[in-house]
């Protein structure tokens, strides 16, 4: 019998947390296979009413386990706590606004107990009505043994509810590789490549069919772009740097222009960060690089954007071009 725990991350998304409460209920008691299934909230001390909405849930087709922090403990330490607390073959992590689509936890479970793996992915829908797929596998379940491509698969598309991942017991060398990882934003990313690498016999697989979607108001963001300055951590790790010592350069370059993307994004409209003082702040001190800014023009008008506080211009040319139906370069 296949055990799996689905741990769930949260944050003032009271209501949010518990329609994915709801969705997770209605899929489970659709299963046929034979699983146990337990559900863990870490609550990182919410002020929305959060805890008094859990302590009313209840459920008869899961075990279902509610923790509430004294304090805001950080995003990957949350993640930490709920590895810590899953004592099954497997944990799911899933973001508290995605949702996962029909079927999706048959499909998992059924995977799991077919194919054993270390790690297992799937697609996921974003934005919402989106076909694209982040996999494009023929087969219905596709194995992955090289540890070089095994990496390259973690690394297509880093979602958190897409990581269903093996639950083992790390020894001190392996947690001090993860400890370092607990303030970068990818804990989960580091996490995968450790349990890869304390792995007997490797095996990645991967279901290329959509298993869970976005919210519907997904540009709502809570995330600041600092943890893309931390993306060549997250490949720094030994098991990447044995089989794609490449990728640690250029992961440390390329989070450096996301990061600017991503402010300038927030910055312009295109998406509604919740905190945008916190992206004046991250503006203020991101630090100037000329030498990788001139090899990404676009991306050295948009930092001149933001370091000059001129981005309602950017806004008014896209208001034009919107009104007039010309394409904004």
């Amino acid at each position: 019998m296949i055990t799996l725990s689905i741990l769930i991350p949260t944050f003032n998304r009271a209501n949010k947390l518990l329609r994915l409460l709801g969705t997770l209920e209605s899929e489970i008691s659709l299963l046929d296979t034979k699983a146990q299934i337990q559900v863990f909230v870490s609550d990182n001390a919410s002020t929305d009413g959060t805890q008094k909405i859990l302590s009313e849930f209840s459920t008869t087709y899961f075990r279902f386990s509610y923790f509430c922090q004294v304090q805001n403990i950080g995003f990957d330490r949350n993640l930490r706590y709920l590895y810590d607390r899953a004592q099954t073959d497997y944990v799911w992590y899933i973001a508290d606004d995605d949702i996962p689509l029909l079927g999706s936890i048959t499909t998992i479970v059924q995977a799991l107990q077919e194919k054993n793996p270390d790690i297992l992915l799937f697609s996921f829908i974003q934005p919402l009505g989106s076909t694209a797929r982040q996999f494009h596998f023929p087969e219905q379940i596709h194995l992955v043994k090289d540890p070089a491509s095994a990496i390259e698969c973690v690394l297509t598309y880093t979602k958190l509810s897409i990581f269903v991942l093996r639950k083992i017991d790390f020894n001190d060398s392996s947690w001090k590789i993860l400890d370092k990882s607990l303030e970068s934003g990818w804990y989960y990313i580091t996490l995968a490549f450790s349990i890869m690498e304390n792995a007997e016999n490797m095996l990645l697989a991967v279901i290329s069919e959509p298993l869970a979607s976005c919210d519907e108001d997904y540009a709502a963001i809570t995330y600041t772009p600092y943890p893309f300055l931390h993306m060549g951590e997250m490949v720094a790790h030994p098991f990447v740097l044995k089989y794609k010592p490449n990728l640690l350069e250029y992961y440390a370059k390329e989070g450096y222009y996301q990061a600017i993307i991503f402010a300038f994004s927030a910055k312009v409209g295109s998406l509604a960060p919740v905190n945008i003082q916190e992206y004046d702040k991250f503006i203020e001190e991101l630090e100037f690089k000329s030498l990788l800014l001139i090899r990404r023009p676009k991306v050295l008008f948009q930092l001149l954007f933001l370091k000059l506080h001129v981005t309602i211009i950017w806004k008014l040319k896209k208001a034009v071009c919107n009104l007039f139906g010309l394409k904004l370069e």
